[in-house]
């Protein structure tokens, strides 16, 4: 798989694991019955991680663009 394929698997799972990460505990914020705490304390966590791991997947992947853009010659 090239790197712009993989970016953009990484993009979009990013997105989507963030929308459920966020929803979920804006959701037991917010409206705490409406996810058991038990379902909550499973996926949450795991999300959170998955999210952090993609993050940094997406970082390495941009890192050229990271690199020219913030260090580039001046």
């Amino acid at each position: 798989m090239n790197k712009q394929a993989m970016l953009k698997w990484v993009n979009a799972l990013m997105g989507i694991t963030f929308l459920l990460t966020a929803s979920g505990g804006l959701t037991r914020k917010f409206f705490p019955d409406a996810i058991p705490y038990e379902t909550f304390k499973l996926f949450h966590p795991n999300a959170g991680v998955l999210l952090v791991i993609l993050i940094g997947m997406h970082v390495w992947l941009n890192f050229g663009w990271i690199r020219s853009t913030y260090f580039g010659k001046k």
